[in-house]
């Protein structure tokens, strides 16, 4: 029976049975299905509020996902609530002007509200105005103060939810993200996507420039720059080496210092488009050997370990200066 047909039968039942005319129409829900999942909306809810508050510590790009499950998770119990099938078949409770029509299964019965038994409202969309109803013994409109409210508070969630999760992920993937901090540039250098709403290299100089080795910022011609306004990143990446002075220790175990060579790949921060590189040597010597050689218990086994040195910040500020005051590639 289709719903139509369904509504037609419960007004002719009420009106065959004395009832008058029906004026509203309750639908049972489906209890078990969001009572299970209810229960695991509690522990969900606490990894995601704990999964948020660390990713937003360090600043991630990805920290809506977390939200974003909970919030699909809170409408799955909604509509699991009103679509999932209910055991035993659903049920319609008809509020008429003279008391209710109880159906279920293409069938039904009447009852006056003297009458009627309670009708385990707790089950039906809008159980507590049922209630109100079988209480004063006669119906309440379809759209009270508390089914306005709640419809309400319901749409106002799903808009919150939507805006502050689902857009911000949906326009990072489509039109890119921000750096929250000048750190997060580096994946750009292990080709990961880049920010495609940061500064574009365009217009007039300068174009603040930030640099990272094995994954740690190692220059920035601007160290007060927004994150967002950095146009461009290079790479350090190492090409080769010399050793130019080790350490022997007890045990077999030996550390080297090797002055490094290595190629400096710029690429632009908002679209990852390489723009140039640049060779350039280490600029730390040799410092010595400590007297004692502190050994990590994980790294127990490795007996030789190399110590490369870096580039120095003059020597990326030189080689740099034509991308940074330059006219843009």
């Amino acid at each position: 029976m289709g719903p139509a047909q369904r509504r037609r039968a419960m007004r002719d039942a009420a009106r065959a049975a004395g009832l008058g005319n029906v004026v509203r129409i309750y639908r049972g829900h489906s209890v078990g299905a969001a009572v299970v999942l209810g229960f695991l909306a509690v522990p969900a809810a606490i990894a995601a509020v704990i999964a948020t508050i660390v990713l937003r510590s360090e600043d991630s790009t990805v920290w809506q996902w977390p939200l974003l499950g909970l919030s699909a998770l809170a409408g799955l119990i909604v509509l699991a609530a009103h679509v999932f099938p209910v055991p035993g078949g659903r049920h319609w409770i008809a509020a008429a002007e003279g008391g209710v029509v109880v159906w279920q299964r293409a069938a039904g019965w009447a009852a006056t509200w003297a009458e009627a038994p309670q009708l385990d409202e707790g089950t039906v969309c809008g159980g507590r105005d049922l209630t109100a109803a079988r209480l004063r013994r006669s119906p309440v409109g379809a759209w009270t103060r508390r089914r306005v409210t709640s419809w309400t508070l319901l749409a106002l969630s799903g808009a919150a939810a939507v805006w502050f999760t689902a857009v911000p992920i949906a326009r990072n993937y489509l039109v890119g993200d921000l750096p929250a901090k000048a750190g997060q540039l580096a994946r750009l250098c292990d080709g990961g996507r880049p920010f495609g709403r940061t500064a574009a290299y365009a217009g007039p100089a300068p174009h603040p420039v930030v640099v990272f080795a094995e994954g740690a910022e190692s220059y920035a011609s601007d160290p007060h720059a927004d994150p967002a306004a950095v146009q461009l990143v290079g790479c350090v990446v190492i090409t080769g080496g010399v050793v130019v002075e080790h350490c022997d220790y007890e045990r077999g175990y030996r550390t080297e210092a090797v002055r490094g060579t290595y190629r400096v790949d710029v690429v632009e921060a908002r679209t990852g488009r390489a723009l140039g590189s640049f060779p350039i040597a280490g600029g730390r010597r040799g410092r010595g050997c400590v007297e004692r050689l502190f050994v990590r218990p994980d790294k127990v086994d490795e007996k030789l370990r190399k110590d490369y040195d870096l580039p120095d910040s003059e020597a990326l500020g030189a080689h740099l200066a034509e991308f940074v005051s330059g006219t843009p590639r």
